[in-house]
């Protein structure tokens, strides 16, 4: 089964224990899940790749999709290894989460929708948990719901209105938050969109910033399913 690294040396054995509960849940990996975790993932990052495997382990058999997939290498096995790189670089344990619901959606498809998987887990790769979050709140359809929403993080969302003669604190608050929506722009998961006002033709403004509509894209849709954070696409 490769329990052992490539330098002669046993995986840790909570890690090797994690590894065989994976390996059952996904055999063709075999002695290649091995290779990875022992060739690639540094030693200190061991207990990420435990949560990652175990929760990897619990999402195959919750979707009961253990056979679903072919037994050989290609882009299921790329796919393990982008979310194996990706778990070891995170101590968020909601993130690994996120990781290997991606990747077992992969698993269990046709090799293009493993490679689509993997596009998708390289996204969620480059974005931390808080952004996550932000995404997520672009979602609520209705004041009442995103209010309630922003009520669970309000270490994300009390963000200080910014006015003239604000304070540094608050500037930097704003900041913050600001450059959470623009890496979700960057990366073409939220939108925005300039507010005309329909008498004058010009950009409405609030205070010095221009008024922009910004809202969650398609793929950020579809990176939210894959994280399982949204039921439907």
């Amino acid at each position: 089964m490769g329990e052992k690294l490539a330098t002669g040396n046993r995986l840790p054995d909570r890690v090797a224990a994690s590894l065989r509960a994976a390996v059952s849940a996904i055999p063709f990996a075999g002695g290649a899940l091995s290779e990875i975790i022992s060739e690639v993932i540094p030693n200190q990052r061991m207990d990420r790749i435990e949560r990652f495997l175990i929760f990897l382990s619990e999402e195959m058999e919750a979707m009961r999709a253990t056979n679903q997939y072919p037994r050989s290498e290609g882009p299921q096995l790329e796919l393990l290894e982008t979310g194996l790189r990706s778990a070891a670089a995170t101590s968020a344990t909601e993130k690994q989460n996120y990781l290997a619901k991606c990747v077992a959606k992969g698993l269990t498809k046709s090799d293009s929708e493993a490679i689509r998987a993997q596009r998708i887990a390289r996204i969620i790769s480059e974005l931390d948990p808080e952004e996550i979050v932000v995404l997520l709140s672009y979602t609520k359809s209705s004041i009442s719901e995103s209010q309630e929403f922003y009520k669970r993080y309000p270490e994300i969302f009390d963000v200080p209105t910014l006015l003239i003669g604000s304070n540094q604190g608050v500037r930097k608050q704003n900041a913050e938050y600001d450059a959470a929506k623009r890496h979700l722009i960057a990366l073409g998961l939220l939108s925005e969109e300039i507010q005309f006002d329909r008498e004058t033709g010009t950009a409405r403004r609030f205070g010095f910033e221009v008024d922009k509509d910004i809202d969650i894209t398609l793929v950020g849709r579809l990176v939210l399913f894959h994280a399982g954070l949204v039921a439907e696409f």
